[in-house]
Formats: C-alpha cells, sequence, structure tokens
C-alpha cells in the first residue's frame, strides 16, 4: 500500500517534466530494451559476442564510476562461454523463484571470479545488475532495483514496503511488489500512457506493460521530488536559524592547522568520523576504530571549547542557560531503534569540507590494543561448503587455504593474505547455504607463497546467523558486508569484540584441546 493522492501530486509534476526535461535524458532506458530483445539469442554460437551487443545500449545501466558489471560479465564470457551461459539460463528461468536466480548468479560470478579474476577486486554482479540483465530479458516483468533509489520512493509515497540495508532477499522482493503495486496506478491514469506513447520511436521498446515507466518514475522521485518537501526540524538538530557558529570552510581548515584547538586525539575523533562517512554514533565509533564511547563524548566537548575560546563563536545554550558544546562541531538527532547508540553526530557542512582539504594520513585512524597486543590481527574467513567446512573439521585441526586458485589467479584481497600473521583470531563463518559463524579459529603459521594456514580452536554449539551480524549497526563498514566477495576479510579489533560478544551471548566461554592433524584445501 503506498499514498495514491501523494502519487497524484507527484504524477503532476512529472507530465509537465517529460517532455521538455525528462525525455530526453531517459529514453536510452527504452533503447537499451529494444536493441537487447533484438539481439539476444542464448544458443548463439559466440556467446561472448551476442552477450556485449546485447548490452551494447545499457550505457550507466551497467557502467559508472567504480562500477562495471557490463564489462566483467563480458569478459567472464570470453574467457568461459558456456558457464556464463548456463548462468544466464538459469537466471531467465521463469519457474523458479525471483530472488533465488539473482543470488545464484552472485554466487556463479563469485565463483567465476575466483577461477579467472586473476586478482580482480569484485565481479560487480549486485541485485542491480542482475535485476538489470532480467528486465532487459522480460520488460513486462520485471524491474532495475536500485536500493537508495526504490527506499526513496517508497519513502516519500508513504509505501508500507520497507527497505533496509543488507537485507537482500526481503528488499528485491518488497521492490518488485512495490513496483507491481505502482505499476498498476499508473496504468489507471490514461493521459500518462498516451504521453508515453508520443514519445516512442521505432527504435524504442513499447513498453506495452508500462514497467520502463514505472522504472523512470521511481528513479524521478528519488531524484527530483524525494526530500524536496520540508524536513521535521527534529530531523537535524540545531537548525542553522537556531545556531551557527559562524565558522567558514577556510576557518575550519586553519584550526585543524592549529595544535592547540586539534589536538591528536581530537584529529583522531574528526578523522575517524569523516571516514565512517561523516555521521556516526559515538557506539559506531567505538566499534570499529576503538577506544571507548566516552573517548569520543569527552573529546568532542573538549574541542568545541577550545574551537570557541580561540575563534570567540557563539556557543548554543539550552532552557538553563548551560552551554551546549558538541553543536560548535556537528549537528545531531537520536538514533533509531536500529541503530546502536543515543545519538547521531553528524560534522557541519563547512567542518566537512576543510577536512578535504587537509592530509590526515598521519594520524592513526584506529586504536592500539591494549597490553602490547597492537600487531594482532583479526580476519573473517569464508568456508565454501561445497569444497570444506568449519564444522566438519576438528577442535585443533589445521586447515590451509591457498594464495592462488585452482588456475593460478590470485585471491580476491589478495594482501590480506599476505598480512595475516601466526597467532592472528579468525571468526570462521560458513557461506550460502548455511550462513552462519560456526567456528573461532587463529591464523597457525604465515603464508609460504602457496597456502595460508588455519587452526580451529573453537567449534560453536549455537552458531550465529548472518542476519543476526547483518542487522547491527556497529558492523555496517565491516570489510565483509560492504563488499562480501572473496574469502579472507579484515576486522577491527572493536568488530571482531562485538562479534566475540554476540557469540559469547549463545555459546559460553569452553576449554578446548589443540591437535594438529592437517587438511589440505
Amino acid at each position: 500500500m503506498f499514498d495514491r493522492f501523494r502519487l497524484k501530486e507527484v504524477l503532476v509534476e512529472y507530465k509537465k517534466d517529460f517532455v521538455p526535461k525528462q525525455w530526453g535524458d531517459e529514453k536510452y532506458k527504452w533503447e537499451a530494451v529494444k536493441h537487447f530483445q533484438d539481439n539476444w539469442d542464448v544458443n548463439a554460437p559466440d556467446f561472448a559476442d551476442m552477450l556485449e551487443r546485447s548490452l551494447a545500449k545499457t550505457d550507466n545501466l551497467l557502467a559508472s564510476m567504480n562500477n562495471f558489471p557490463a564489462r566483467m560479465i563480458g569478459g567472464f564470457a570470453k574467457t568461459a562461454p558456456e558457464e556464463v551461459r548456463s548462468m544466464f539460463i538459469a537466471l531467465f528461468d521463469e519457474s523458479r523463484d525471483y530472488y533465488e536466480r539473482v543470488d545464484e548468479f552472485k554466487m556463479q560470478s563469485s565463483i567465476l571470479l575466483e577461477k579467472y579474476g586473476n586478482g580482480a577486486g569484485q565481479h560487480y554482479q549486485t541485485e542491480n545488475a542482475v535485476t538489470t540483465y532480467l528486465w532487459l530479458r522480460y520488460p513486462d516483468r520485471y524491474y532495475i532495483y536500485k536500493f537508495g533509489e526504490v527506499k526513496k520512493a517508497a519513502e516519500e509515497l508513504g509505501a508500507d514496503y520497507r527497505f533496509k540495508k543488507g537485507a537482500y532477499a526481503d528488499n528485491v522482493r518488497n521492490h518488485l511488489a512495490f513496483y507491481d503495486e505502482l505499476c498498476e496506478a499508473l496504468k489507471a491514469d490514461k493521459d500518462l500512457a498516451a504521453m508515453l506513447r508520443s514519445q516512442l520511436t521505432p527504435d524504442c521498446y513499447p513498453d506495452p506493460e508500462l514497467r520502463t515507466l514505472t522504472i523512470d518514475v521511481g528513479f524521478y522521485i528519488s531524484r527530483y521530488v524525494a526530500g524536496k518537501q520540508d524536513t521535521p526540524a527534529a530531523d537535524w538538530f540545531p537548525a542553522k536559524e537556531e545556531y551557527d557558529p559562524g565558522l567558514s570552510a577556510d576557518d575550519w581548515e586553519a584550526l585543524l592547522c592549529d595544535e592547540s584547538v586539534f589536538t591528536e586525539g581530537a584529529l583522531k575523533i574528526v578523522r575517524r568520523l569523516k571516514d565512517y562517512g561523516g555521521e556516526a554514533t559515538c557506539k559506531q565509533l567505538s566499534v570499529k576504530y576503538g577506544e571507548s564511547s566516552q573517548f569520543y563524548l569527552s573529546g568532542s566537548v573538549g574541542l568545541a571549547k577550545r574551537v570557541v575560546e580561540k575563534t570567540g563563536c557563539p556557543v548554543l545554550t539550552d532552557d538553563n542557560e548551560n552551554p551546549k558544546w558538541w553543536p560548535v562541531l556537528y549537528v545531531g538527532h537520536n538514533a533509531g531503534k536500529d541503530e546502536d547508540g543515543s545519538f547521531i553526530w553528524r560534522l557541519r557542512d563547512e567542518l566537512a569540507e576543510a577536512l578535504d582539504c587537509i592530509d590526515l594520513t598521519q594520524v592513526r585512524l584506529r586504536a592500539e590494543a591494549e597490553g602490547g597486543e597492537d600487531d594482532r590481527g583479526y580476519w573473517w574467513l569464508n568456508a565454501n561448503t561445497k569444497i570444506w567446512s568449519f564444522a566438519d573439521i576438528a577442535v585443533g585441526e589445521v586447515q590451509s587455504y591457498t594464495l592462488y586458485n585452482e588456475n593460478g589467479n590470485k585471491r580476491r584481497i589478495f594482501q590480506n593474505f599476505l598480512d595475516a600473521k601466526a597467532g592472528d583470531m579468525v571468526i570462521g563463518y560458513e557461506s550460502t547455504p548455511v550462513k552462519q559463524i560456526v567456528a573461532i579459529g587463529k591464523v597457525s603459521a604465515e603464508q609460504d607463497g602457496e597456502r595460508l594456514y588455519f587452526e580451529k580452536v573453537e567449534g560453536l554449539s549455537t552458531p550465529i546467523d548472518y542476519q543476526t551480524l547483518h542487522d547491527c549497526p556497529e558492523l555496517e563498514k565491516m570489510e565483509y558486508f560492504v563488499n562480501p566477495q572473496g574469502s579472507l576479510f579484515k576486522l577491527t579489533p572493536g568488530e571482531y569484540d562485538f562479534i566475540l560478544d554476540l557469540i559469547r551471548e549463545e555459546n559460553p566461554r569452553c576449554l578446548f584441546r589443540s591437535a594438529t592433524p592437517l587438511l589440505v584445501l
């Protein structure tokens, strides 16, 4: 369900903009579908050439800055045409579940990356890319899924569909249901359909079911409508008219270079907040980079006081005339139920701009560990259950992992295999279909140029589900969750400790014995 009255308001603006503004920029979507339909032949003798021709007019739908799904799948098709042909046959099998096909295509792409990627960082076959293939093949049934786009459209229309980072299956299914409902509403607007028909040319797909038009309306809402209405003042406090320290980006840049104001600890705080994306709770910073939450809270208050003392800028006060120091540096709002911590800070725009102009590479991003353990590393290791299983090997058993796949290509994030040291701790995770943490391990021996060695030190009687972890905002910046393609991923000490706390809630600490049989992978 969504607000039909709000949609009517949006469509008034969309119709005004469609011919003079929208159509010229977005016509290529209808052209891309027509071109794909004219060229697609899954049985073509030269599959790679056919695939390249079919995707030739997708432009930024399958290629953008630092994102190259068309190029990558095309490269795989040239190297392993029959494997990629089989992937598309499975993807386009309408007798199977929608999301399961999308997920399987991604999983098979990860396998191709390991076999033929030669150290490439990722395969780029995300839900966005894979649903684009489905839309090109079945333009009267599917839509292009894009998380940020559909989330904004749903929120703007007051839809009861929810979209949450990391909830891939629910997001993709909810997107299809939401856009199906939206599409039916668009069909009821005869003027809208007639307007589209008046612009279509022979090189455009006729779009009889208005699926591509639905994609375009969703894009329009997310790009030109969402967030343009009045934002509640409570979203970010204080509003500019309520309080402004009056410091420009140049002022902040000068302060950043003043060691009496931005001490080493203060620089750590702002660098970490900037690295996190510009907004976070103290708890999230603590988990990601180390130090206590109080370090970030007290440090920010102290920094704000020094800024005021140095510049004489105004200070916001509460009803009792007590000073509020943090608004000198940040705006903020209460954290949501799914966000750890009580309050989210966001860097003031001028301070964030100044940070872009300052070299902070000498400022330590992560805190040193106490007790002389600064050199200990922490890792997340994926076990492909089709090849081996953490759960099946005994405590104390050693597993070796090759640095190169069977084709002689470097595994993804190759540097992680080089950086892992004996004694480093390992979270043992089993990938699809298990999708659980099932063990704790350690690096038993550093890589020898061919293999890296891990020892299982504890099996979990109660494994920890992927979704439990992914729902934790403290882990949203974890390397594996940012890009899950690969085998060995770095964990910060805070991330490791947080995961270990989750493990201990269900698996109280137990003693274990060590044995040394060797299993070679």
